[in-house]
């Protein structure tokens, strides 16, 4: 079943997608953290979950959830192809993909700066927004106006 809205007729600057399957209790916590915690100003930012063959329970609790576009497999075809549904269902310039069980701790500037990372240095193409891989170096970048 998908539940897609025109806003591929706006421009989205970003797309929040959530990945989830049968932890509605966990995607609910994720999506408050993000709506809470981060400042999207004047960023225009659309919200999808993409669901992979939930129980009935889980769909129902997902549906009573505000998003923008909802996505929902017939069938468990894995986290791959959830993912790649979900991105496929994606209107935005950007696309900031979140597991159900993250939890945005974060600085609520955190997105817009790295958005604006990406507009400015088209050499960058990922943005890993965890430190959840301590023996892997990562690169630190200052944006045109110095911050970090």
């Amino acid at each position: 079943m998908n539940n897609l809205n025109n806003l591929r007729q706006v421009d989205v600057d970003i797309s929040v997608l959530f990945i989830t399957y049968n932890r509605s209790d966990l995607l609910a916590v994720a999506v408050r953290s993000i709506r809470e915690l981060v400042d999207f100003g004047g960023i225009r930012a659309e919200f999808v979950v993409s669901d992979d063959a939930s129980d009935k329970s889980h769909v129902t609790k997902i549906q009573s959830i505000s998003f923008d576009k909802y996505v929902f497999a017939e069938t468990n075809e894995g986290l791959g192809s959830n993912c790649n549904k979900g991105i496929a269902a994606t209107s935005g310039r950007y696309i900031l993909q979140i597991q159900d069980d993250c939890e945005f701790v974060g600085n609520g500037l955190l997105i817009a700066k790295a958005i604006k990372i990406l507009e400015e240095d088209y050499s960058v193409g990922t943005i890993q927004l965890t430190n959840q891989t301590p023996n892997v170096e990562h690169g630190e970048w200052l944006l045109c106006d110095g911050t970090r």
